[in-house]
């Protein structure tokens, strides 16, 4: 079959003619492959071009079924290079309506079936759209998922579904807003469906409510999937982040970054500064929410709709007021959350390294770590261990209570301690006027064992067959309870019972033992003296002492252990060298056999 023109075979030169069309058919073919036709055909004199009135170009697929239509007020048909063009305005449509642009200025190449647009161009893209159900221009309503596109210039391939838009791209539709240098659109040929958008060149993209910017973006119409790269970084609300690849999930809430991954976010979102609050067990302040932030690098990281994931090798670091606060180090990171902000628990696992939260000199370190938002505590497990300066210690598990200010150890709880802080818990140089806190200061450390402890800022709890080893002391008990005033204005008190049994050493082996049901022992300062006393009571309570030997037996002994004078009330008893007074108080002898 030859192209045909107004009825006329091709060679013949026909004039004006009214209700003109040209056919051309597939090769070797009946089935017409372009027809175009206008209201009036005027040939050019001596060219073969034709210059045609509302214009209307169709191309059909082999089957028979049509695929785009073109229509412009004027363009002018060239036979011999088989192209249609024009400088001024046209609309092009898809013939089941899903795509549908205008723009000015245009090429249509029909041999590769190719359109160039120049100016203006302006794209609807309605990949839901049911077939047939738009049959001429867009009227009314479109599909919700309708996206458009605007630019200066566009080149769509017919035969392979695809468009380049160049200049000033804009693309928008009801989540989606993005701009770029260069756009890439997919229409399979046999589909007409809308399947992938591919942004290049300064890409600006907003999307279910993040902002980002790269060098490219691929978006699915399909998955609902966009992927940025080309250094990448990102805005949400507060939050902010970058990453090699950001990955958009908008159909199923997943927003997550590949890659050299690091996010910015208030500190009231996820921030390890409060499980450090209680570590020193003294009251602190917290500083101002509203100037927290904390930044999280990592391998990846990826949010959902109430919940957020780290992985491999995550590092927190705290900023508050701007100044550095608290840092944690962890293999992965898991955090749940109330709405899409409130932090309700969040989980850090070492997954065979410990988890490591500090704070200037102090810290946890855990196999994993538990932080719940609703009762304000982390639970620390896999050999849990904490250090505040010089203090530290270890259990099978650390809770600590961040409203409370307190941590608890429990299961095979020890702690270490400078000799001093305990010393002024454990005895003097008895009768010389000097404690033990003085003598050891700079000396070694104290550790106390048991099955459980708790240490807040007033108080502190040991229980379960509790033995402190003191560089001057050792004693055993059930329980231990130590209360502290750091401000110096009342007396340190420590209670241990029952079952107390305790022993004092000095260097030349000499040596002070106890036992009783219950001991307190009081340190305090008044008018520039120096107060200690050690009250043992019991059934009866019983003090001994070696070189000389004493044994001093009462149900209340109590023991000054500064003047080294020991004191009961009713009847006692006294056995030993020592010789005994006319009052019931008994001066040891002043040599320093604890020196």
């Amino acid at each position: 079959m030859s192209p045909r023109i107004c009825g006329l075979v091709y060679g013949q030169r026909p004039v004006e003619v009214n209700q003109w069309q040209y056919a051309e058919p597939y090769s070797n073919r009946a089935q017409i492959k372009i027809l175009i036709k206008g209201a009036k055909g005027r040939p050019i004199s001596g060219t073969k071009l034709t210059l045609v009135n509302e214009a209307e170009v169709n191309t059909f697929k082999e089957n028979g079924e049509a695929e785009l239509v073109v229509q412009a007020p004027e363009c002018t048909h060239n036979e011999a290079q088989h192209t249609v063009s024009s400088a001024g305005p046209l609309r092009v449509r898809t013939a089941d309506g899903r795509f549908f642009l205008e723009g000015e200025g245009f090429l249509f190449q029909k041999d590769d079936s190719m359109l160039f647009i120049s100016n203006k161009v302006h794209t609807l893209l309605q990949p839901d759209l049911p077939a047939g159900a738009a049959t001429g221009m867009p009227s009314g309503a479109v599909d919700p998922k309708a996206i458009t596109v605007d630019s200066r210039q566009l080149r769509y391939d017919n035969n392979l579904g695809r468009g380049t838009y160049s200049g000033g791209v804009h693309v928008s539709s009801t989540n989606l807003n993005m701009t770029s240098e260069i756009l890439d659109v997919i229409i399979p040929s046999r589909e007409r469906q809308l399947k992938s958008v591919t942004a290049t060149q300064d890409v600006h993209i907003k999307y279910s409510g993040i902002e980002a910017d790269g060098q490219e973006a691929v978006y699915s119409t399909e998955t609902g999937l966009a992927r940025i790269t080309g250094h990448p970084k990102w805005s949400w609300g507060e939050r902010e982040g970058r990453g090699d690849e950001l990955l958009i999930d908008r159909t199923n809430q997943i927003f997550r970054a590949n890659g050299e991954a690091w996010v910015k976010m208030p500190g009231q979102a996820m921030s390890p500064a409060g499980f450090l609050r209680s570590q020193s067990l003294t009251n602190q302040s917290s500083g101002s929410t509203s100037n927290r932030f904390v930044e999280i690098t990592s391998d990846y990281y990826e949010f959902r709709n109430n919940s957020a994931e780290f992985g491999d090798r995550v590092q927190v670091n705290e900023t508050v007021n701007g100044e550095p606060g608290a840092k944690m180090t962890c293999r992965a990171l898991r955090a749940t959350f109330v709405g899409t902000n409130e932090l309700q628990e969040m989980i850090a696992e070492g997954k065979g390294e410990p988890v490591r939260i500090t704070k200037e000199d102090q810290g946890f370190s855990a196999g994993n770590a538990l932080y719940s938002a609703t009762n304000r505590t982390l639970r620390l497990t896999d050999g849990p261990s904490w250090y505040a300066g010089p203090r530290s210690g270890k259990g099978d598990t650390i809770l600590v209570g961040l409203d409370r200010n307190e941590m608890t150890v429990s299961g095979n709880a020890s702690a270490r301690l400078p000799a001093s802080e305990f010393a002024q818990s454990a005895g003097t140089l008895v009768g010389s006027g000097k404690s033990l806190a003085a003598e050891s200061a700079n000396t070694n450390s104290a550790e106390i064992f048991c099955r459980e402890y708790t240490l807040n800022p007033e108080k502190s709890f040991f229980h379960g067959e509790v033995r402190l080893a003191h560089p001057q002391m050792n004693m055993t008990c059930e329980e231990v309870t130590v209360d502290s005033d750091q401000s110096g204005k009342r007396a340190r008190r420590m209670t241990a019972q029952p079952d107390v049994v305790f022993a004092m050493t000095g260097d030349r082996g000499k040596t002070v033992h106890g036992m009783a049901d219950r001991a307190i022992y009081t340190y305090g300062s008044e008018g520039g003296r120096t107060n200690e006393l050690l009250t043992l009571i019991g059934k009866p309570a019983v003090l001994e002492t070696t070189d000389p030997e004493a044994r001093f037996r009462n149900s209340t002994i109590v023991f000054d252990m500064q003047s080294g004078l020991v004191s009961a009330r009713g009847k006692y008893s006294i056995n030993g060298t020592v010789p005994g007074l006319e009052t019931n108080k008994l001066q040891l002898p002043k040599n320093k056999f604890l020196k």
